[in-house]
């Protein structure tokens, strides 16, 4: 890639005029890329095309809290503006229903349905329609849960606020009955765009289904989310890991050290990651692909 030559001239005597300091070079260039990441974010008006057994979501969401771990005998709590646990950078504020990994797995259903589609427009599809994309049976405990998990989704909103991004909205804006058409009317945020518009994560829909346990799919689209290599690995401390994935905060890290290493002994045999090791409580990973 080209760069254009940077020709600062000379003083009124032929000396060299001052150079900017190094310092001043890089907030430059700094303030350069935010402006460039702002216009492509404005500009983007559709979620990004993907394969049918694939699924996408965006960076912010899955370096994060808001699609946690189920926690058994744990009733749902009720947020209203709660400063979610997320990634240095963001900024994340959640309004809902503390939501999981089932959850998680009916969103990106939706999304499914709306890639490379005019997200000012709904669409209409029956509960099996989606039962059918996340591939369940439709049998009256599925459609139950498909619609409180729908109810959930919708009732949220998040505001995301980062140096060059700000999203305020919801995760789905209507899941309406249309009693003319037999089928659920459903839309999305337009904004939600713009939260694919520079970096999100793609993951295997048919490796997902195969994974056991909420802590292992946590993990499995957060090492998605990184490009590790075995020379240049991702590391993550187990005390992040147990705020990220919301593991109960009773659970000492001794016992999230060994949560962590049986889930990720599952994804070594999957072929998920090809490498990895926890040491001084630091999880370190490297992805097969």
């Amino acid at each position: 890639m080209q760069q254009a030559s940077l020709n600062f001239g000379a003083g009124a005597e032929g000396t060299p005029m001052a150079q900017p300091s190094s310092l001043r070079m890089e907030e430059t260039l700094e303030f350069s890329l935010i402006q460039t990441k702002k216009r492509i974010i404005a500009q983007a008006e559709k979620l990004p095309a993907w394969s049918n057994d694939s699924r996408a979501i965006p960076n912010e969401i899955v370096r994060s809290e808001v699609f946690g771990m189920a926690v058994k005998g744990v009733k749902r709590e009720w947020m209203v503006n709660h400063e979610v646990r997320c990634w240095k950078g963001n900024r994340i504020l959640f309004t809902g229903e503390t939501l999981d990994q089932r959850d998680l797995d009916v969103w990106l259903a939706v999304l499914h349905f709306f890639r490379d589609k005019d997200l000012y427009h709904p669409l209409y599809l029956t509960a099996g329609d989606i039962l059918d994309v996340l591939g369940k049976s439709k049998g009256k405990n599925n459609y139950e849960r498909l619609k409180e998990s729908m109810r959930r989704l919708k009732k949220v909103t998040i505001e995301i606020i980062s140096d060059f991004r700000h999203f305020a909205g919801g995760f789905i804006t209507s899941f309406d009955y249309d009693f003319s058409r037999k089928k659920y009317k459903v839309m999305i945020d337009p904004g939600m765009a713009k939260l694919f518009a520079l970096e999100f994560t793609r993951i295997e829909w048919p490796v997902r289904r195969t994974i056991k346990g909420d802590l292992a799919r946590w993990l499995h689209c957060y090492i998605n989310s990184h490009d590790a290599t075995v020379k240049e690995p991702s590391k993550i401390h187990l005390g992040k890991i147990k705020e990220l994935a919301r593991i109960s905060p009773e659970r000492p890290l001794n016992k999230v050290r060994f949560d962590v290493h049986s889930a990720m002994e599952s994804l070594k045999n999957m072929g998920i990651v090809c490498w990895y090791e926890i040491d001084s409580n630091l999880l370190k990973f490297a992805r097969s692909n």
